[in-house]
């Protein structure tokens, strides 16, 4: 389990310095993400002592914002945010440091923080930063936030380190050593400057970010729907017995076994064919895999005459009706589905609804032989 541990720490570290840490925005963005989260560990420790302790948790959201908006200096500000958490973190073993005679037994986490203290880490924390600025600018010239990566790496690697050492009793030198190996290693994983691929990329990131977002955004949605329709209702069903219900001899579960298997092997056939929509495919499986084998054979049957016989009307109609008609085939065939009671009607309607989108799109000729394959 400790190397387990290890290697996910190690791996953050490697993802991090490789993938996130390209200096744009995304880098500024998975920065101060991480500022946000160390911003709540230090509110844990400050909101006891120090009056309007949230205050600090409005800094990494400041810093992301004048980063977005491409404010100048906001990368110096990001610098200073991760000094200034840095010290608040540590703050406790450098007091019990300082001050070894003070009891730290009963509250060593948030006992020795004030007000003055708070305002005397925020001042050494400007000094160090405009210190590194300055000796960054005159002597080591290096992107602004590659030392920031380098330490959040070294960090990773060191906790991953330690998961491995957990055992050893470790003294301050080795600490300091194995902190610096860290580093080391974090500075040779990191980039030197932004690739040019990935500055092309920076447009489909921005995408697939958006897809993500707009994909949690319609969960979410329909999570409250669900909850609002059903969080009166009484199950007496729990997870535990869906799983006791699992039998390979029963139907239900042959027919489960067979929408797992048989749709993604209908998409894959679909994809390696290069049909333009494999989806098509995998829903027309869908809708024909039943439970029972009966009922599996009459729906197929009737669902190839019935797409034979919707293709054949559709383009008698398409051939017959001007094109300002076109339009209106697919609500006719969503109003004859909502008539009709037996299937094989239904899939001639059907047919008339897909043909009308995808001849839009294909042409009658594609749209005619992606139907009918």
């Amino acid at each position: 389990m400790d190397i387990f541990k290890a290697l996910i720490f190690i791996g953050l570290a490697v993802f991090y310095l490789r993938i996130l840490g390209n200096y744009g925005r995304r880098n500024l963005t998975a920065v101060n993400v991480i500022l946000c989260w160390i911003a709540c560990r230090c509110d844990s420790d400050l909101n006891v002592e120090v009056r309007y302790s949230w205050v600090l948790l409005l800094l990494p959201a400041l810093s992301l914002i004048l980063g977005w908006r491409r404010t100048k200096g906001n990368r110096v500000f990001t610098v200073f945010l991760l000094i200034f958490y840095s010290i608040v973190i540590r703050w406790p073993y450098i007091y019990k440091e300082l001050f070894p005679c003070h009891n730290m037994e009963e509250d060593f986490g948030w006992g020795v923080y004030s007000n003055e203290n708070v305002a005397g880490m925020l001042l050494v924390a400007g000094g160090l930063t405009a210190l590194l600025w300055s000796l960054n600018r005159k002597l080591w010239k290096l992107e602004a936030l590659q030392a920031v990566n380098v330490c959040i790496g070294a960090l990773c690697i060191t906790y991953g380190a330690e998961f491995l050492l957990e055992e050893t009793n470790l003294g301050r030198v080795w600490n300091a050593v194995l902190f610096a190996a860290a580093f080391l290693v974090s500075a040779l994983i990191s980039r030197r400057s932004p690739c040019a691929p990935e500055r092309r990329r920076r447009g489909a990131f921005a995408v697939s970010v958006r897809v993500l977002v707009g994909m949690a955004a319609g969960a979410v949605l329909t999570c409250l729907v669900f909850y609002r329709n059903h969080r009166n209702r009484v199950y007496k069903r729990k997870i535990q017995d869906v799983l006791q219900e699992f039998d390979l001899s029963s139907s239900r579960t042959k027919w489960q076994l067979c929408q797992i298997l048989c749709v993604p092997a209908v998409l894959c056939i679909a994809e390696l064919f290069k049909m333009p929509r494999a989806m098509w495919a995998g829903i027309a499986a869908m809708s024909a895999i039943l439970p029972f084998m009966e009922d599996m054979q009459y729906r197929v049957k009737k669902r190839i005459v019935g797409n034979i016989a919707g293709v054949l009307c559709f383009t008698a109609l398409y051939f017959l009706l001007p094109s300002s008609i076109y339009a209106y085939i697919g609500i006719l065939g969503g109003i004859g589905v909502g008539f009709s009671a037996q299937y094989g009607w239904q899939a001639v309607f059907n047919t008339f609804g897909a043909l009308a989108i995808a001849a839009e799109s294909y042409g009658l000729k594609g749209a005619v032989s992606l139907r009918v394959i």
